[in-house]
């Protein structure tokens, strides 16, 4: 019998406006120097007040739209708005990923039931053209942006969550024998704690992934633009508002005044529904938190060989660990570790990046000692050799005992210390306290970022659908009877370095074809169907009378059904 149990996420999306990215935020590790080139830079003094193109927002899916119209002759007379300095949302603070889920994130299965399962492997194939089109850039660039190609473990701590991988890597062996033989399946306990180097892991799951310094790629991308290939970047200049012309071109308005142009792209992301009103409820912010830890001696003397997704109770609390480089000198080597979001306020909905929680904080710089139970000698640790032995023979004994009925994962404090404590529920919890706080990690750096979270869990690429007369009076939004010529990117579920490079080059296509009065057909070969944009996707009324280039056909209408399955869900059957 399959087991039931609640979503792993139950997330109402808010309805309110997002507003712009707060002035002032947290700093981010990766800006740490930022770019002196490109941090507040304003390639003309003045604003232009008429371009061809005009793209919002300077991270990795505005900066790669850019690459990808240049590629195709298609960014003369671009001008780039950035509302703080340049890459400074998302992409800027992330966790250096970039990952390729194969197996979707023991998500495989339920996705085959929802969207059929020749789109889901198109979404896994589009996620593995995502990690080429980006290592390619890299190598072919060669771009100093610590970029690694290295294998990626998803580590699972309780038998439940990894059982359920093990089905969809079964799964996708029946569809996709290809992909899945890309996957591999580690139990063996001695490669789980000697190569993985998780002795109290159940298994894993081990793939080809990368990772890399987001903000640096962004940055040789923009630079490149800005020097040799006719980019106008202007920081520190909040679009605020778009509206409509007569002749149909889009006035794009800013505390710097006004720019014209043919066609403005919304590469916002978290912030979309500020500037378009109909995706409110559909995209919004959704704040994640990140960390930069100095390693316990170990794990600099021996770094870490993989990525990982650390994962306990779920696949989406899990969290998320690259280790950086270490130097020449011996500097470098940090634990980028993120995570934590249950733990945040409603989940980290509608924050922004100008705090972090403290708790959360408190979880990443402990998790390390809990995940990677038999390194040794973090800043304040001392510990004798018998303790550390003690540790490891217990680990080895244990490593697989389910300790039930105190309501507190006492393996944290089991791993990060060595020592059995008695199992008193009320004494649980100050125990784990106590033992832990030597075998914390330092913080060199603490941040947050907004992520662009989807209602429907998938981005939104292409045409911005119009706002009926009907839609704006249900919806009490203004009216957009028009949207030819607006386009956008956004939505990216934190999972943008695996999405944005490959929708970044479908909406250039979809761009070119639209300027040619031609539908991009050959952009459905390859990219997902149920990442376009489509106003029945959205439940919106509305046909756009200028809409002759027929992109609602583009996509099969039963591949929309999807939204009431989604909504009002109480439980999901997870197989056997």
């Amino acid at each position: 019998m399959a087991e039931t149990v609640a979503p792993e996420t139950m997330i109402v999306p808010p309805l309110q406006d997002p507003g712009l990215p707060k002035p002032r935020s947290t700093a981010s590790f990766w800006h740490s120097p930022p770019n002196s080139f490109l941090h507040a830079h304003r390639t003309t003094e003045l604003l232009p007040t008429v371009a061809e193109t005009v793209i919002i927002g300077s991270g990795i899916a505005g900066s790669m739209l850019f690459h990808n119209l240049h590629s195709i002759g298609l960014s003369n007379s671009t001008v780039m708005l950035e509302a703080r300095n340049t890459c400074w949302g998302a992409t800027g603070r992330n966790g250096g990923h970039c990952k390729p889920m194969l197996y979707q994130a023991n998500e495989f299965l339920d996705m085959c039931h929802i969207f059929g399962s020749d789109e889901t492997i198109k979404r896994i194939r589009f996620e593995m053209l995502n990690f080429e089109l980006i290592k390619n850039y890299v190598e072919g660039e060669k771009v100093d942006c610590e970029w690694v190609e290295t294998p990626s473990a998803d580590v699972f701590y309780e038998s439940t969550p990894f059982e359920v991988a093990k089905k969809s890597v079964e799964a996708l062996t029946e569809l996709a024998s290809d992909i899945a033989a890309q996957l591999r399946i580690v139990e063996d306990p001695k490669e789980l704690c000697e190569n993985l180097r998780t002795p109290t892991a159940v298994g894993a799951v081990v793939f080809k992934a990368g990772k890399l310094s987001p903000y640096k790629l962004v940055s040789h991308i923009l630079t490149k633009g800005v020097k040799s290939q006719g980019l106008n970047l202007q920081t520190r200049t909040p679009a605020t508002g778009v509206s409509r012309n007569e002749d149909g071109t889009w006035t794009v308005t800013t505390p710097r005044g006004s720019i014209t142009a043919n066609k403005v792209v919304f590469a916002t992301n978290a912030h979309t529904s500020h500037l378009l009103p109909q995706f409110r409820g559909w995209i919004y912010p959704v704040r994640a938190q990140m960390s930069a830890l100095i390693p316990p001696k170990s794990l600099k003397e021996r770094p870490l060989t993989h990525t990982y997704g650390l994962v306990r109770h779920s696949r989406k609390t899990a969290c998320y660990l690259i280790q950086r480089p270490i130097n020449a000198d011996g500097s470098g080597g940090e634990l980028m570790l993120g995570g934590g979001r249950e733990f945040e306020f409603d989940k980290g909905v509608s924050l922004q990046d100008d705090g972090i929680n403290q708790a959360v904080a408190q979880k990443l710089r402990s998790s390390i000692a809990g995940y990677f139970a038999g390194e040794t000698g973090y800043a304040s640790e001392e510990i004798s050799d018998d303790n550390r032995d003690l540790r490891k023979s217990f680990i080895e004994k244990f490593r697989r005992l389910k300790l039930g009925g105190t309501g507190y994962d006492v393996w944290d404090a089991a791993e990060g210390t060595g020592f059995f404590f008695d199992n008193r529920p009320q004494d649980v919890e100050k125990q784990v306290r106590d033992l832990q706080k030597d075998r914390e990690c330092k913080a060199r750096m603490e941040w947050s970022g907004t992520m662009g979270f989807s209602r429907d869990e998938r981005p939104f690429v292409g045409r911005v659908p119009a706002v009926s007369e009907e839609d704006s009076k249900r919806l009490e939004i203004p009216e957009m009877t028009s949207t030819k010529g607006l386009w956008m990117l956004a939505g990216f579920e934190g999972h943008g370095m695996a999405f944005t490079s490959g929708s970044a080059k479908a909406l250039a296509e979809m761009i070119s074809a639209s300027n040619a009065n031609k539908k991009a057909e050959g952009v459905n070969e390859w990219f997902p169907q149920t990442f376009v944009v489509t106003p029945s996707r959205m439940g919106l009324t509305g046909e756009d009378p200028d809409d002759d280039e027929g992109w609602e056909e583009l996509v099969k209408a039963e591949e929309w059904e999807i939204v009431d399955k989604l909504e009002g869900t109480e439980v999901v059957d997870v197989p056997n």
